[in-house]
C-alpha cells in the first residue's frame, strides 16, 4: 500500500503549526515555554493537525508557489496567532497589574518572586494572582475552550488567508488589563485607603509615635485579610476576565 501525502496538505500543517506556536509563545501563562523543545514542537503539531485538519475537512488552500511566498504566508500566520496569544496574556495581565497594585499599597513594592510560568521575577501579589488564575483557567476547562477556539480560527481564517491587523480591537484588550485589574482589587485598595487616612488622623493626634513603622505590618495584614475575604466573591470576575479572551479572538476572526 502506497501513502501519497499531497504537498498542499504538509504547506497547511506548516501554517497551521506557525499560527498555534505564535499564540502560545505570547501566552506564557500557560506554561509552554518551559516545556523541552521536542515536547513544544510535538505539542504544535499535534494541535495543528488537529485543529486545522479537522477544520480544512477536505478542502486544502492553494499552497504558495515559491519559498518566499510560503515565508510571508508563515509569517502572517505567526502574526495572527500572536494577535489570538495577546488575548491570553492580556487576561492574566490583568491579573498581575491587580497584584503590583497591591503590592504597592501593602508595602511589598521592593519585593519580588520568582514566576514559573513567565520563568521571570515579578511582584509578589501579582505572581501569586497569577498562579491562581492558572488554576482556575484550568479548572473551568477554558484550556479546552482554548482548543476549540484554535478549530474555530482555522474555520473562519483558513490557513494562507490574508491578514487584517484589528488595532482598535488590541487596544480595547489592552485597555482590559487596567479595568479589570483594578475591579479585582478595588475593595482592597478601598480599604488600605480608609486605613491610610486613619493612620494620617492618629499621626496628628499622637506625634510621639511613629506612624511609619507602625502603618507598614498593620497595612499588610489588613491588606491580606481583606484580600482573602475578597477573593471568595471573585469568581464571576475572574469567570468573565477569561470569557473575555474568546469574545475577543471571535473578534479578531471574524474582522475580515
Amino acid at each position: 500500500m502506497n501513502l501519497v501525502v499531497q504537498a498542499e496538505w504538509i504547506v497547511m500543517l506548516l501554517m497551521a503549526a506557525a499560527r498555534i506556536a505564535g499564540a502560545l509563545a505570547f501566552a506564557p501563562v500557560l506554561g509552554f515555554a518551559t516545556l523541552p523543545t521536542n515536547i513544544r514542537l510535538f505539542l504544535i503539531l499535534a494541535l495543528a493537525l488537529m485543529t486545522a485538519g479537522l477544520a480544512a475537512g477536505g478542502a486544502l488552500p492553494a499552497a504558495p508557489q515559491t519559498l518566499m511566498g510560503l515565508i510571508l504566508a508563515m509569517g502572517r500566520e505567526v502574526l495572527l496567532g500572536a494577535l489570538l496569544g495577546f488575548g491570553i496574556l492580556a487576561a492574566f495581565g490583568a491579573l498581575a497589574v491587580g497584584g503590583r497594585l497591591l503590592d504597592y499599597q501593602m508595602g511589598f513594592g521592593i519585593a519580588t518572586l520568582f514566576d514559573p510560568s513567565t520563568r521571570g521575577h515579578g511582584s509578589l501579589m501579582g505572581a501569586v494572582f497569577t498562579m491562581l488564575g492558572a488554576t482556575i483557567f484550568l479548572a473551568l476547562d477554558a484550556h479546552h475552550t482554548l482548543i476549540r477556539g484554535f478549530a474555530f480560527s482555522f474555520q473562519s481564517v483558513p490557513a494562507g488567508s490574508p491578514l487584517v491587523l484589528p488595532i482598535q480591537l488590541v487596544m480595547g484588550q489592552f485597555g482590559l488589563m487596567f479595568v479589570y485589574g483594578f475591579i479585582l482589587v478595588a475593595p482592597v485598595v478601598f480599604a488600605l485607603i480608609l486605613m491610610d487616612l486613619v493612620i494620617g488622623f492618629a499621626a496628628r493626634v499622637m506625634p510621639q509615635v511613629n506612624a511609619y513603622f507602625v502603618a507598614l505590618p498593620a497595612k499588610a495584614f489588613v491588606g491580606l485579610l481583606v484580600t482573602a475575604i475578597s477573593l471568595r466573591f471573585s469568581g464571576g470576575i475572574v469567570q468573565s476576565l477569561f470569557e473575555k479572551i474568546f469574545l475577543y479572538w471571535q473578534q479578531v476572526l471574524v474582522a475580515r
